[in-house]
């Protein structure tokens, strides 16, 4: 049956009740409390569907459905309804929380809001404090090692223009247009060389040439004695006889005045005289 809900502040709120199994809800119950307070309990005895109603007051409700099953397969379920027709829902195991207002249903109110600090007190319309007329200190720490600049150039500094200023003609005079040497004569001045040479011809019949034994290359004595080491200006008069003497001396039945020395460049340059005249003839 459905109660008379006629008091202040009371309003009617239906509970429907539903098990997939068709035994009720077994030994699974729902409660309702009020601000902490017990206000309802129940449960599904049988079949698969129940409905409850109640009188409820504005306020803030818990509804917990708990308890055991032996059937783990079926489902416990409810549905909970106000004057027009609003709903929650919700299935075993549960703890839901909801709010009531004049026969309304409504989601559980957020928590009391805390209270926040207290505002600044209103900014000031002076300034702050003026600034200080000093400068401030000298940043701490101070960097502690700083490179010297090097020292000034040893060498002088080059002079502007260079010194002396080259002429802008050269210094030296102008060579003469001709040659100052008189022009060479059309004809040699020495007197022409005569076709003939002046030396006789030779004969016909050359001279018998001189024996090897008398032939000398320095001073030869026999083709087997050659004195080397001097040439023919040191080998004057007294030392040709000192010469023929020493020689004299180391040779048996040898004498002096019978030796005879002949200069090899006396005779290399008369040989020169003889060739020079036959290639003239």
């Amino acid at each position: 049956p459905t109660p008379d809900c006629s008091g202040d502040d009371v309003y009617l709120y239906k509970l429907i009740m539903t098990s997939t199994g068709d035994s009720g809800w077994d030994s699974v119950t729902y409660r309702i409390t009020t601000d902490g307070e017990f206000r309802f309990d129940g449960t599904l005895s049988d079949g698969s569907t129940g409905v409850r109603y109640f009188c409820m007051e504005d306020g803030v409700h818990t509804i917990t459905v708990n308890g055991t099953t032996s059937d783990t397969d079926a489902e416990f379920c409810f549905e909970f309804d106000d004057v027009a027709g609003d709903n929650f829902r919700g299935c075993y195991p549960i703890v839901d929380i909801f709010h009531t207002d004049a026969g309304h249903l409504y989601g559980a109110p957020s928590p009391a809001p805390t209270s926040s600090h207290p505002p600044t007190e209103m900014p000031s319309p002076y300034p702050s404090t003026l600034p200080s007329p000093f400068p401030s200190e000298m940043p701490v720490p101070v960097p502690t090692t700083f490179f010297k600049p090097s020292p000034l150039p040893t060498t002088p500094l080059p002079s502007r223009l260079p010194t002396p200023i080259p002429s802008p003609l050269p210094t030296s005079p102008m060579p003469s247009a001709a040659p100052s040497s008189s022009a060479p004569s059309a004809a040699p001045s020495s007197p022409a060389p005569s076709e003939a040479p002046s030396s006789s011809a030779p004969s016909s019949t050359p001279s018998a040439s001189p024996s090897y034994a008398s032939q000398t290359e320095l001073v030869t004595i026999s083709s087997s004695l050659t004195l080397s080491g001097l040439t023919s200006e040191d080998f004057d008069s007294n030392a040709e006889a000192a010469f023929k003497t020493a020689v004299a001396a180391s040779i048996d039945d040898a004498d002096a005045g019978n030796l005879a020395v002949t200069s090899t460049s006396r005779r290399r340059q008369r040989r020169r005289q003889l060739l020079m005249r036959s290639l003239l003839a």
